[in-house]
């Protein structure tokens, strides 16, 4: 449901000015999304009830009966239960700040790298971020700042997040992800 909204719901609420988060994310993805407010959009979107009359359709009812829509189901699960962190539109929305780029370097892989420009005090305050004790910690080189991962036993699953210049960057592609902050 969370990446079926992104795609169909943002771009019908866009109405931004110009965002250039592209060149700090790796070339190369599948899809790229920008927005120049994604906090207020997703708000927009979550109270409008647009979710709720969205899974009502036949489109939405077709999708979910379509292999992508399970893998994607299962990866979001395995993300889930590796990191203890809840993938709804709920939790994006208390992450997202006003500027955003989405990277998705592999759909059906769930493959994506996040870029958000938001409040330190917010980050701290989320959810994802008292997590952190329970992922473990690697220095970002080119950077010098810490950054948290978490992958399941299989080493299948990965999940990375980090704060640094004022953007939360977070991702499932653990090489895009420290492109990212390479190229920050």
């Amino acid at each position: 449901v969370i990446f079926t909204l992104i795609f169909v719901a943002l771009p019908l609420l866009a109405q931004e000015e110009k965002v250039e988060l592209a060149g700090k994310l790796p070339p190369k993805a599948m899809v790229y999304l920008e927005s120049g407010q994604l906090s207020a959009q997703l708000g927009k979107l979550l109270d409008s009830g647009f979710a709720d009359k969205f899974v009502k359709t036949q489109v939405y009812k077709d999708f979910t009966v379509s292999k992508l829509f399970n893998k994607l189901g299962d990866r979001i699960k395995s993300l889930e239960e590796a990191t203890g962190f809840g993938f709804d539109l709920d939790n994006l929305r208390n992450l997202a700040g006003d500027h955003s780029a989405l990277a998705l370097y592999d759909i059906a892989e769930l493959k994506f790298v996040l870029l958000t420009r938001i409040e330190q005090q917010k980050v701290m305050a989320s959810s994802l971020w008292g997590l952190r004790e329970k992922f473990e910690t690697r220095k970002a080189t080119a950077i010098g700042k810490d950054y948290w991962v978490k992958e399941d036993n299989g080493g299948r699953v990965s999940f990375a997040f980090a704060f640094h210049a004022g953007y939360l960057v977070a991702g499932t592609d653990l090489p895009n992800f420290e492109k990212t902050l390479e190229l920050m």
